[in-house]
């Protein structure tokens, strides 16, 4: 065997390697909940709730609910890939404000919810969560944001909701990876999907995606492509200047939220 043929044998045996140690620890790359200590004690200004529930294979997912007196109905808020319930607090409270209870929860992994990532359960969790509110209230908004996105659409294609709002939804991983990492194929390797644009179709709610065009996180076309599956019941709301972490304080998002809420 001639030394050329070697060294291409030993590359390929490297790549090879590369790729099933990104296969295996990809969680890491796409996951990055904080765990909270099961005996934690929320502790928010505002009046709220706890609540957890059992999964059939025996996981405990984690939510907190922020109410108000007489809410004119109830948002739920599916967040983006990142943090916990903490770390969304004031998001909520910024809905709450516009006299709606919130319930903020926790995926699989994240803050005090127990179990491993998986996919198709983790979207399971999502139509439970629906499940444990929706006769308590005459009016449901579903809000994603980012990852979120797949979540709920999810609950919003199967369900009896009034609103869908998507906040630079995740159209799926693939092209999320893509776009983040263009010459990188790890995405090729990926074990997740996420997509939501299937569901996004059957949506028939009231839908509004906001998105902004300097997103360097998830590419507004995402947003833009979601739009074009379901342009019958949905409306684009394109933010020339907002990024991925300032769009909640952008005037036209504040008063899109005004418009939809208010």
């Amino acid at each position: 065997m001639s030394v050329w043929m070697i060294l291409l044998v030993f590359i390929i045996l490297i790549l090879m390697m590369v790729s099933l140690v990104l296969y295996l620890i990809q969680d890491k790359f796409i996951f990055h909940g904080v765990k909270i200590p099961v005996d934690y004690k929320y502790s928010f200004e505002n009046d709220f709730e706890e609540i957890s529930l059992k999964t059939d294979d025996g996981e405990v997912l984690n939510a907190v609910l922020f109410k108000r007196q007489d809410p004119k109905g109830l948002i739920l808020f599916f967040h983006n890939h990142a943090g916990n319930v903490i770390k969304w607090s004031d998001t909520a409270v910024f809905f709450s404000n516009y006299n709606y209870d919130v319930l903020l929860v926790d995926y699989r992994g994240f803050g005090k919810s127990t179990g491993k990532f998986d996919e198709e359960k983790m979207l399971e969790d999502a139509q439970m969560w629906y499940d444990a509110v929706a006769d308590q209230y005459f009016k449901i908004i579903v809000y994603g944001r980012g990852l979120g996105a797949s979540f709920a659409a999810r609950v919003s294609a199967n369900n009896r909701v009034d609103q869908l709002i998507l906040e630079s939804p995740v159209y799926n991983l693939t092209r999320a990876g893509k776009f983040i990492y263009p010459y990188q194929p790890y995405y090729l390797l990926l074990k997740y999907q996420f997509d939501c644009s299937e569901d996004l179709k059957k949506v028939r709610c009231k839908t509004t995606i906001l998105h902004g065009k300097k997103d360097k996180v998830v590419s507004y076309k995402s947003g833009q492509k979601l739009y074009e599956l379901n342009k019958e019941h949905a409306d684009f709301i394109l933010i020339e200047d907002a990024d991925h972490f300032n769009i909640m304080n952008h005037p036209v998002y504040l008063a899109t939220i005004d418009q939809l809420l208010g």
